[in-house]
């Protein structure tokens, strides 16, 4: 077990003690090996090229029912994921301690990580395919931006009490009423919102407006030239759209908002073996 173990920490971090893995890039021409080539891809018309990238993720070989990860065991142990996207990679370190010392959570494990152009489309294709008019002039961009640069993923445990510890800071009554409403729902659904802060307008005291400062140093509500952002908006595209729209797109992380989201991004952020790893590690500490 020690083996197993050590082989998968090269790739995955089983405790915040452990330093995050160094970042990776794959070059962009393998992503569009998978789409028929960038030439290609380009000459297709914008409806035409979310069909193809429908097909790459039709043609992904996908997980059998025993391999695939339990999402009901997932909720069942309170594990939760936050992936910091790669716009906000800086701020890993901070995310981790933000969960930690503002609200006692349990981080299991972290990995560095590029994602492969499937396991992206797995989580966003819904939301891509929903905008075939802006494809060229923010949906490439992303494509590219997420499957080249690396993005970090956290995984956690939700208290037992997250309904009273992700409400804490908010106590206006103005907020209330929605903190009531979105409790109700799974954990992922509180901690999404309130610890999180992912929408058009996060709140005060989430971690997205702890990331917010990097994110705008590093030129990606502006896009001007020079800007490690601008290396993505090849055709200038997204340095002319507003920087609220931009902060709305750009807000450095992934939250998933139900079990199932959980799960498949749990696929496509990690191994079998290493889900199989978080799992074990989980119930293990259940039990104890």
């Amino acid at each position: 077990m020690t083996k197993k173990i050590e082989r998968i920490d090269r790739h995955m971090n089983p405790s915040p003690d452990v330093p995050v893995s160094r970042k990776v890039t794959n070059p962009p021409c393998q992503v569009f090996d998978q789409i028929g080539g960038e030439q290609s891809f380009l000459a297709l018309s914008n409806s035409q090229r979310i069909n193809l990238l429908k097909e790459v993720l039709s043609s992904f070989t996908k997980k059998s029912k025993e391999e695939a990860i339990n999402d009901e065991l997932l909720t069942a142990n309170n594990v939760g994921l936050l992936v910091i996207k790669p716009e906000a990679i800086e701020g890993k370190l901070i995310a981790r301690k933000f969960l930690e010392e503002k609200y006692g959570i349990e981080i299991l494990a972290t990995k560095d990580y590029v994602y492969k152009l499937e396991g992206y489309l797995s989580i966003y294709l819904k939301t891509i395919a929903a905008y075939p008019d802006s494809f060229e002039d923010i949906l490439a961009p992303l494509i590219l931006h997420n499957t080249v640069n690396s993005s970090s993923a956290i995984v956690f445990r939700h208290a037992n009490d997250y309904r009273l510890n992700y409400s804490k800071l908010f106590t206006s009554e103005s907020e209330s009423g929605l903190i009531k409403n979105v409790e109700l729902g799974e954990p992922t659904l509180g901690f999404k919102s309130l610890v999180a802060g992912t929408g058009f307008e996060p709140r005060p005291h989430t971690l997205r407006r702890q990331l917010e400062p990097l994110i705008e140093d590093g030129g990606y509500y502006s896009f001007d030239v020079g800007t490690a952002a601008s290396k993505i908006d090849i055709e200038s595209r997204l340095q002319h759209r507003s920087q609220r729209n931009n902060k709305i797109t750009f807000n450095g992380i992934h939250s998933p908002d139900s079990s199932q989201a959980l799960s498949a991004c749990f696929e496509a952020v990690f191994t079998q073996n290493e889900q199989q790893e978080i799992l074990q590690r989980v119930t293990h500490k259940s039990t104890n």
